[in-house]
């Protein structure tokens, strides 16, 4: 047995993780099939996800493209792979190598499957990679496929990765970009929220929180043009430093935050808009999102112009794109990725803003959120509020991957780019919750039930209390208070009915007539004041049903605690 393959293993048996068994659970979790060297740093990492160790000798990894098949490699005799394992195939230089295929030119540069078979050929795994240009069996491919491009790039190595050790996500997708950890977990640091300013940071330093596929995102002063900030622009409204995401040596890039971003979390930053038209043939992309891109973050297609495109965005993205037609904000749930008819799951266009290049342009806040798979955007307005322009959609399926900022630009004259420069970045858990507590009690037509429409954020317009399970066209009664009964009170001693209680402490009665159907609402209009953030209000239902036939003739609903966000 090679001896690091006995370092990984031995200890295993050692801890009495016993047993031999057929192939369970052992799957290609990383992987690198190009770089920007002589291609001498190409690998597979495979990993066990089962519970038992795995007999993998005489496994063969296969390789194919649309012309046939290509390199096959075997794994050798005696080569056992133990719960939670990691064995990886590749070039000599390769950092924890365990089986050396060779020095360099292992597979295909582009578009190409990898197809994971056991000693009795049975297909263990298998994937696609680069498959914007071709799925030619869909057998060997989870979705629509690795979709976009990578070149791993010395001094910043990225890889295909699991960010989950053995696992898939959404529909298909298992492999989103992260740096290179052949032989160790892809796991993401936990999560934590992220408040940044970077007035605290050095203008010129990277921002490690970020990995990158080219470059690291730079702090830069706004007011001073560098090479990494080609325009004397003002600080944002927050001040000071800002942040900067692009490659000012040209061609696209792309950054993923080294953290775990939850299923539900808000977004916010102010974003510098330049929403001037560019000059003929030029063009500008850059997204902001939860999923994954591919390494050249190749241009989006969201309006079919391009014809097609090798962009690899997936999960749910913000895209600004500006050409010579003007400029436009996108959101999209772009699924597992993949463009075009002849994907399985095209990307969706939730919501569209056509920006004006004289309001629209210069520092704007921008907010993302997405709470299970509502998601919702705004362009514009008070950090903190759900005020400014919206953009709202269901996605299909949760974001795979973590936070990722793109950006991609061709112009005749580099000059002319206005890269992505972000400030005061929060990324954080949605801080809004409503509870429901207590009881109801019914009246002769049904039970009142109670309920907010939207998150109870300040300045959003649209929200409001929505009431059911009502009599039908009669009277009933909005409750709202700043605080809650240490002791319910009970209608039934007053004349009402038994069980019928009261929470709210000295509440404010906001009297409205329900419809045909037992239906009711009442708008909740927050002031746009963050300062509302944090503040807890209380609302329950008295609802009047005159058969009742008693002195307090009325039913009641559950309270509600609403803790309102930010």
């Amino acid at each position: 047995m090679h001896k690091r393959i006995q370092r990984v293993l031995l200890p295993l048996f050692a801890l009495g993780m016993l047993g031999v068994c057929k192939a369970q659970g052992v799957v290609i979790n990383e992987f690198v099939y190009d770089d920007s060297s002589r291609d001498s740093r190409e690998f597979v990492e495979l990993f066990n996800g089962g519970s038992t160790v795995v007999d993998i000798s005489g496994w063969q990894l296969l390789s194919e493209d649309p012309g046939g098949p290509n390199k096959s490699y075997t794994i050798p005799k005696n080569t056992r792979l133990g719960p939670g394992a990691f064995y990886v195939m590749g070039s000599a230089k390769v950092p924890g190598v365990h089986l050396v295929l060779g020095v360099n030119d292992l597979w295909e540069n582009d578009n190409e499957s990898l197809t994971l078979v056991d000693a009795s050929r049975r297909v263990q795994d298998s994937l696609i990679y680069e498959s914007h240009k071709g799925v030619w069996n869909r057998a060997l491919t989870e979705g629509d496929g690795v979709y976009g491009a990578l070149v791993s790039i010395d001094g910043s190595e990225t890889s295909w990765s699991r960010p989950v050790d053995g696992k898939s996500g959404g529909l298909g997708l298992s492999f989103v970009l992260l740096p290179a950890t052949p032989g160790r977990s892809n796991r993401l640091t936990a999560f934590k929220p992220l408040h940044e300013d970077f007035d605290q940071l050095k203008a010129g330093s990277e921002w490690s929180a970020f990995g990158a596929s080219f470059r690291r995102p730079r702090v830069v002063d706004p007011r001073r043009v560098s090479l990494d900030n080609p325009h004397l622009l003002p600080s944002s409204p927050q001040g000071g430093l800002a942040l900067v995401s692009w490659d000012p040596r040209g061609g696209g890039n792309a950054n993923m935050l080294l953290r775990e971003v939850p299923s539900s979390f808000v977004l916010e930053a102010y974003v510098y808009i330049q929403a001037q038209k560019t000059a003929a043939s030029d063009l500008e992309s850059w997204s902001i999102g939860v999923g994954t891109t591919d390494g050249f973050f190749a241009h989006p297609d969201p309006t079919g112009t391009l014809r097609s495109s090798a962009n690899g965005n997936t999960g749910l993205a913000l895209v600004f794109q500006r050409s010579a037609a003007g400029a436009s904000l996108f959101l999209i749930d772009h699924g597992d990725g993949g463009w075009g008819s002849k994907v399985l799951t095209p990307p969706k266009i939730l919501g569209k803003l056509a920006l004006s290049p004289t309001t629209d342009s210069g520092w704007k806040r921008l907010r993302l959120e997405l709470r299970g798979l509502e998601a919702r955007a705004f362009f514009g307005g008070t950090p903190g509020c759900a005020d400014g322009k919206r953009l709202e959609g269901k996605l299909l399926t949760a974001p795979w991957g973590s936070l990722y900022l793109g950006y991609n630009g061709n112009f005749r004259d580099r000059r002319a780019a206005q890269p992505l420069l972000l400030d005061a970045l929060r990324l954080d858990l949605p801080s809004d919750r409503v509870l429901p507590f207590g009881s109801a009690k019914a009246t002769t037509k049904g039970t009142p039930t109670l309920a907010l429409d939207l998150p109870p954020l300040p300045g959003d317009p649209r929200l409001a209390l929505q009431a059911a399970g009502l009599v039908p066209s009669s009277t009933t009664f909005f409750m709202l208070s700043l605080g809650k009964l240490k002791t319910p009170l009970d209608l039934g001693l007053f004349g009402g009915q038994k069980g019928a209680l009261l929470y709210l402490q000295t509440p404010l009665f906001f009297p409205r007539l329900s419809d045909k159907t037992g239906k009711s609402s009442l708008p909740l209009p927050l002031p746009c004041n963050p300062k509302l953030g944090g503040q807890t209000l209380y609302f329950q239902l008295l609802d009047l049903d005159p058969a009742l036939k008693l002195p307090l003739s009325f039913g009641t609903s559950k309270g509600l605690e609403v803790h309102i966000g930010t």
